[in-house]
């Protein structure tokens, strides 16, 4: 089928179906913007839209607005690396356990154990490291990296330092959602 007839059939000028579009070559001033936007996503990956554009703003590029600096991420597939929502607020339902470990005297190996959760940023997202560390001796009995922060792996983290140096007096925690919903 011809243009013409394929044209004619959607009812649409001839014109428009052989129209290319001109590639205009990226402003000086854009390459520049450009430029200021990786290097502030480069140093500080958590920051999003509006926080690049009040960097720009601080760095004499006054004239930017939010949406241009969207406009340039998204061309550029920059996106900011942060955590999930309300990652670190506690639920309403779970009990607080009293800190143990204020007056007392850690003198040997397996009395205390603390556990925490970090979070890695890498160019995919954040992947989570659970350590178990021994008070005393400073030693980790156990860690596990994992690219969800779920319970299991604090479970795992848990079994698997039990059972090769044997159950501690008390495991201590910063009492995040992770390691509460494990106790309960």
């Amino acid at each position: 089928m011809t243009v013409k007839k394929q044209c004619e059939l959607i009812d649409l000028p001839r014109s428009t179906a052989y129209h290319k579009p001109v590639d205009v070559p990226p402003s000086q001033d854009e390459i520049n913007i450009k430029n200021a936007i990786d290097r502030i996503h480069f140093e500080e990956p958590s920051y999003g839209v509006r926080r690049i554009k009040n960097e720009l703003h601080n760095n004499s590029f006054t004239h930017v607005g939010r949406r241009l600096v969207k406009r340039y991420m998204e061309e550029m597939g920059i996106v900011c690396f942060y955590p999930g929502p309300n990652l670190s607020k506690r639920a309403k339902q779970s009990k607080t356990y009293p800190y143990l470990l204020r007056h007392l005297n850690i003198n040997r190996p397996n009395q205390v154990w603390s556990i925490d959760i970090t979070y890695i940023g890498t160019p995919t997202g954040f992947v989570y490291l659970t350590a178990l560390i021994d008070w005393y001796s400073r030693y980790i009995v156990g860690y596990g990296i994992s690219d969800t922060l779920q319970t299991d792996m604090v479970t795992r983290v848990i079994k698997d330092a039990v059972k090769s140096y044997g159950v501690p007096e008390i495991i201590n925690s910063d009492q995040g959602s992770q390691v509460r919903q494990e106790v309960a």
